[in-house]
C-alpha cells in the first residue's frame, strides 16, 4: 500500500512554516500531510517546489544539485526530513504515512467489500441506474471526455497507478505493460507523475427516449417498430403484399451487427490512436475492412466512423429504416449486412430473437441492399484500378457524378439528406 501525493502546499503562519503533501491512497479520500517544518517562508516554498518537481517531473541533474545545495544549507533535523522525502520522490515512490499503516494490513479486496456495501446501502431505489429515461423524473445529462495524455517517464507512472490500485491486464503486442490501463487508472487525478496533458476536450448532451437514448438492458421492440402487415392476399396491387418490408428479425440482426461495429470501432481507434492501419496485423480489425485511402485517418476520423455506425444502429431504435445519410454510414451499412450476412446460422440460438414475428423478408440482405442505399458508388473505393475516383476534380467522378468521396469528406451530409444533429455528441 503506497500514498500517492497529489500536490504540495505551503502553509505559513507568523512562527513556522509547513510543507504539507496532498496524498490519497487506493483510490481513497485524499488528506493534507506534515511534513516539513522550519521557521523560512522561502525555505518552505523552495521545498514545495522541489518536491513537485522530484514527483511529477523525475530525477534530473540540475534537480538533484538544487536538493544538495538545500540540504548543505539546512539543519540537520530539517536536511533529514527533506532528504527522506526527496529521495523518495525521485524515486518514484512515497513513504507510508504513520496514520496509514493500520491500514495497510487491510487487502485491497476488503476496501472494495466496504465500498460496495456503502453504495448498496445508500442507493435510492426510486433513482437507481435501473430506471428508464422516461421514469425519471429530471433530467439526464452525459459527459463525454477525451484526454490525451504525453507520458515521458512510463515507470513513474506505473507506481503511482499501482498505489492506485492499478493491475496490468494480459499481455498484448500493442501495448504489453498495459500503459493505457494505468494512464486510466490515473485519468481523474489532477496531475498525473511521469505525464504532461496534451489536450482535454468535453462535450456534453441530454439523453432522451426519443432519441433513442434509452440504457442498453432494455432492449428495442422491434415487434412494434417495425409491424409486419396483416395482409396475405397476394394480389399484385396491394402494397402490403407487393412491397420490400423491414421486418422484426431483420432489424433485430441488423441492429446487433450496427451496434457491435460501432463498439469495434470505438475500441480500436482509441487503442491505436492516429496509427496508420496495417493489413492483416492482429491488432487492427475494422478500419482495415474500409478502402485503403482511409488507412492513414487518425484518431478523431476513425471515431466518426464509430458514431457513423452508431447513428444507423439509433435510427432502428427509433423505428425508421437505416437510410445512410453521407458516406461513411453508406460504407458503415455495407460492413453491417455483410455481417449480418455472415451470423444468420447463429440468431436461431437466441431466444429474444426467436420470440420475434416471421415475415416473408426476413434476412433478406439483398433487399436491404436494394432499399437502404441511393447507390453503391462507395464501394468503388475497394477497387484498386479506380485509384482516384474519390476526387471530385477527377473526369471519371465527374462523369459518373459521384461527388466528393475524400476521407475528410465522408461525414458530409448528401444534398438530398438532413444532416445529423451535430451538437449530439459521442455516445463513448
Amino acid at each position: 500500500m503506497t500514498d500517492v501525493p497529489l500536490a504540495f502546499h505551503c502553509e505559513h503562519t507568523a512562527k513556522a512554516s509547513r510543507v504539507l503533501a496532498l496524498v490519497s491512497i487506493n483510490e481513497g479520500p485524499a488528506s493534507l500531510q506534515s511534513i516539513f517544518v522550519c521557521a523560512d517562508a522561502e525555505t518552505a516554498e523552495e521545498v514545495s517546489c522541489l518536491l513537485h518537481s522530484a514527483w511529477f517531473q523525475g530525477p534530473s541533474s540540475h534537480l538533484q544539485a538544487a536538493v544538495g545545495r538545500l540540504l548543505a544549507s539546512l539543519p540537520d533535523e530539517q536536511a533529514s526530513a527533506l532528504k527522506h522525502y526527496a529521495d523518495h520522490a525521485l524515486a518514484g515512490t512515497w513513504p507510508l504515512h504513520p496514520d496509514r499503516r493500520a491500514a495497510s494490513s487491510r487487502s485491497p479486496f476488503d476496501i472494495l467489500e466496504d465500498e460496495d456495501e456503502e453504495v448498496s446501502s445508500d442507493e435510492d431505489p426510486e433513482h437507481s441506474s435501473r430506471d428508464r429515461l422516461a421514469d425519471l423524473p429530471g433530467r439526464v445529462v452525459r459527459i463525454t471526455s477525451m484526454l490525451e495524455l504525453h507520458v515521458y517517464e512510463p515507470n513513474r507512472l506505473f507506481t503511482a497507478a499501482r498505489a492506485a490500485g492499478w493491475e496490468p491486464m494480459p499481455h498484448s503486442d500493442h501495448d504489453p505493460d498495459d500503459l493505457v490501463g494505468a494512464v486510466m487508472t490515473l485519468a481523474d487525478y489532477p496531475q498525473i507523475p511521469g505525464a504532461e496533458g496534451l489536450g482535454n476536450e468535453m462535450s456534453g448532451e441530454f439523453l432522451a427516449p426519443h432519441k433513442g437514448d434509452e440504457q442498453k438492458h432494455q432492449p428495442p421492440d422491434f415487434a412494434a417498430l417495425f409491424p409486419i402487415p396483416d395482409c396475405s392476399c397476394d394480389q399484385e396491387d396491394c402494397e402490403d403484399c407487393s412491397s420490400w418490408h423491414l421486418t422484426p428479425r431483420t432489424a433485430d440482426v441488423l441492429h446487433t451487427a450496427l451496434c457491435v461495429l460501432s463498439d469495434q470501432a470505438f475500441d480500436d481507434a482509441d487503442e491505436l490512436g492516429d496509427e496508420p492501419a496495417q493489413k492483416d496485423h492482429p491488432d487492427w480489425g475494422t478500419f482495415t475492412r474500409l478502402p485503403r485511402i482511409t488507412w492513414n485517418q487518425n484518431h478523431d476520423w476513425r471515431r466518426q466512423f464509430a458514431r457513423a455506425c452508431y447513428d444507423l444502429a439509433n435510427d432502428l431504435r427509433q423505428g425508421h429504416w437505416p437510410l445512410p445519410r453521407c458516406f461513411a454510414e453508406e460504407m458503415a451499412l455495407h460492413l453491417a449486412l455483410e455481417d449480418s450476412d455472415a451470423d444468420e446460422d447463429t440468431i436461431q440460438f437466441d431466444e429474444d430473437h426467436a420470440a420475434l414475428p416471421t415475415g416473408r423478408d426476413d434476412y433478406d440482405w439483398e433487399g436491404c441492399s436494394e432499399c437502404l442505399f441511393q447507390d453503391h458508388d462507395v464501394l468503388q473505393l475497394f477497387d484498386l484500378a479506380l485509384d482516384g475516383i474519390e476526387d471530385p476534380d477527377t473526369e471519371i467522378n465527374q462523369y459518373y457524378g459521384i461527388g466528393d468521396m475524400r476521407p475528410e469528406a465522408w461525414f458530409n451530409a448528401f444534398k438530398n439528406a438532413s444532416p445529423r444533429d451535430p451538437q449530439r455528441g459521442f455516445h463513448r
